[in-house]
């Protein structure tokens, strides 16, 4: 069977049985071949979206403005597409959820932030798998954050160690 290891900023195609496979319910959800166009497609835009960020990169060397522009443009975006699909009420943030949501927004600031610096002054074909190794501090977040909401199987420590790994052999040219 084929599964899927969702990534921070894209997907991995893994072959085990004990990874969300096709044609099987998790967690009460069916997924279905078609599914595997969301991850793969993120991963792929998230590639070409590392590939632009350099190229500014390369004509204004600031990290810093770069990571307002793209945070600002992403705003935009996000507040068109509510505008023009009729879905502006599908935001909302209540007093419960808001502390979640500015804590993951402060860290997702300074994760952006660091990887304009690091895209900055490092090879892309470096940086971009050293940014993807995001399913080991995930893994590490979710066991220690989300405890009794995920289970982590031996298989997917496996799996984060693997992706890892490999990342590990592509930045050691």
């Amino acid at each position: 069977m084929v599964g899927v290891i969702q990534t921070g900023r894209g997907s991995e195609v893994a072959r085990h049985r004990s990874f969300v496979s096709l044609g099987r319910c998790h967690a009460g959800v069916k997924w279905r071949a078609i599914d595997l166009l969301f991850p793969l497609g993120a991963a792929m835009l998230a590639s070409v979206s590392q590939n632009i960020r350099k190229a500014g990169l390369n004509s204004t060397n600031e990290p810093v403005i770069a990571s307002t522009i793209t945070t600002a443009t992403s705003l935009v975006c996000l507040l068109g597409s509510l505008l023009f699909s009729g879905k502006r009420q599908s935001i909302k943030i209540d007093r419960q959820s808001l502390p979640f949501y500015s804590g993951a927004a402060v860290f997702a600031l300074i994760g952006q932030l660091c990887t304009f610096i690091a895209l900055n002054g490092g090879q892309i074909s470096v940086v971009a798998p050293l940014i993807n190794t995001t399913p080991l501090f995930a893994i590490a977040f979710t066991a220690l954050f989300l405890r009794g909401e995920e289970k982590i199987t031996p298989m997917v420590l496996i799996g984060v160690v693997l992706l890892v790994a490999g990342i590990g052999f592509i930045t050691a040219r």
